[in-house]
């Protein structure tokens, strides 16, 4: 960590000459790779200078950063000079030497990946589901260029959940190999707000089929989604150690704790008598599936995360914004813009009832 720090003091110093001897360009790191910035002529099919990046190849290293230096001294004086000529920095753009299929670009950014975060089934499942599944799609063999990108995101759905991500991942994939490419006007509209169910089970409705649940450790587990609000996967992080307060230990987010909105199904299932049900799985993605093979198992007319949805907009006008959230595991800011769209004329009105009987109003 010391020599990290020493490394970007170094870095900092080098651009420190470069600004003292009036060359307008600056060494940036990127993930671990240097790079050049400045104020570039345009692209032969371009009319206007913009502001880019040259990948230079070098990784943030002593040698490196002198290395980087007197490539930045190069470029400032072609610019300076009018001498500028894309073709002489194409090639490192292109980071032949190093290989520029995309199977070898996934391969460094994977490697990238796992140097910034630590390893465990909350990452691999991110990896999983949310990196690989993208660059499955792609023809490894072909290099990373903005057009194999582009056709990547082009080939799904339009306004999808699938053609965000692709936009989300590929975006990623390109500032990491400094590919000038911007994905974003192709990402669409997708949201939460028109993919989470509006049809949600009333209050009587869940209490109604959690009694057709034959099986005590999945009626338990039901109950506990229901009461709780919880991701399907989170019942086998949860704990009792003071109930009704309810510790999730693990799972999607940090651990966090939360409180039943109607104390009496806390009673009425008998929450605090854990009865978890005996499963398995090598991540969390593998014990919410459990949970939503248990639903349909036992003739559940929704998914398990309807449960989770009907817990937070009961919570709308019942519990302030920031605790809801806190006990959802959201920030507030996903947390409002997820749910406080589904906010209905009876909401308003039984918040109204509140304020006119709480003597606040003169």
């Amino acid at each position: 960590m010391n020599f990290q720090r020493e490394l970007i003091a170094r870095l900092s110093q080098a651009n420190g000459r470069l600004k003292r001897d009036k060359i307008r360009v600056t060494i940036i790191d990127m993930r671990g790779l240097l790079s050049l910035q400045a104020t570039l002529p345009p692209l032969p099919s371009e009319t206007e200078r913009k502001q880019r990046k040259i990948a230079l190849g070098l990784p943030l290293s002593l040698d490196g950063i002198s290395r980087a230096e007197k490539r930045a001294r190069l470029l400032g004086r072609s610019l300076r000079e009018g001498s500028f000529d894309w073709s002489d920095w194409r090639q490192n753009q292109k980071r032949t030497a190093q290989g520029n299929t995309l199977r070898e670009w996934i391969e460094r950014y994977e490697a990238n990946y796992w140097q910034r975060r630590p390893k465990n089934p909350k990452t691999l499942t991110t990896w999983r589901y949310d990196y690989r599944k993208v660059f499955d799609r792609l023809t490894l063999s072909d290099d990373l260029t903005p057009e194999a990108l582009l056709r990547a995101v082009l080939a799904t759905e339009p306004d999808s959940r699938t053609r965000q991500r692709t936009v989300r991942v590929l975006s990623q994939l390109a500032r990491f190999a400094d590919l000038d490419i911007d994905l974003r006007p192709y990402q669409g509209n997708y949201s939460i707000h028109q993919a989470a169910p509006r049809d949600l089970p009333t209050d009587d409705e869940i209490v109604a089929i959690a009694q057709k649940i034959s099986n005590p450790s999945w009626r338990w587990a039901y109950g506990l989604i229901a009461a709780y609000g919880l991701r399907p996967h989170e019942i086998f992080h949860a704990r009792f150690y003071h109930a009704p307060q309810l510790d999730i230990l693990d799972g999607k987010t940090n651990s966090r704790i939360a409180y039943p909105l109607l104390p009496k199904w806390f009673d009425l299932w008998q929450l605090d008598r854990t009865d978890c049900p005996n499963c398995t799985g090598r991540n969390n993605t593998d014990l919410g599936s459990r949970v939503t093979h248990a639903f349909k198992r036992y003739d559940v007319p929704f998914a398990p995360y309807y449960l989770r949805h009907a817990w937070a907009v009961r919570a709308i006008g019942r519990l302030d914004v920031s605790l809801a959230a806190q006990q959802l595991g959201h920030s507030v800011e996903t947390h409002t813009k997820v749910y406080q769209h589904w906010i209905g004329a009876e909401i308003h009105r039984a918040a109204w009832e509140r304020l006119k009987n709480s003597k606040i109003l003169p």
